[in-house]
């Protein structure tokens, strides 16, 4: 496995990082970090190699198939949500509390909104996502 980043999981918890980690490598999954992927070349399900750079380096591993993970990226641009009082983050999230709720306004009073995961509407590009389902406190 190649990962960009110093561990995988970069944005979690150090503990549940380092349990993955020792997972995969009880599993015998060996996981290359800080691997910058420069080229691929073959055919999944028969020959593939990947070419990568690592500390400067450029080096190769050849394997039967391939799974690419690209990670997830907002698509909350042009929605009008400012228009709507939502806040996003710098990264183009809508901005939750811990218990993924946001406070706004509307009718007049401030409501409390709950943010669902994997919800049917959704302003992120895959399924796994954040979305505004019902207000609470609304008459």
């Amino acid at each position: 496995m190649l990962e960009r980043n110093s561990s995988l999981l970069h944005r979690e918890d150090k503990d549940v990082t380092e349990g993955l980690e020792t997972l995969f490598k009880d599993e015998g999954i060996k996981v290359i970090l800080n691997a910058t992927v420069k080229n691929v070349s073959g055919l999944s399900g028969e020959s593939v190699r990947v070419t990568y750079h690592q500390a400067g380096v450029e080096k190769s591993i050849e394997s039967s198939h391939l799974l690419a993970a690209t990670g997830r990226t907002p698509n909350t641009e042009n929605l009008g949500l400012e228009l709507a009082g939502v806040e996003l983050t710098e990264r183009g999230y809508i901005k939750v509390n811990e218990r993924l709720e946001l406070r706004r306004r509307a009718f007049g009073r401030s409501v409390k909104w709950r943010v669902a995961r994997n919800s049917r509407i959704s302003p992120m590009t895959t399924s796994a996502s954040c979305a505004i389902t019902s207000p609470e406190g609304i008459a």
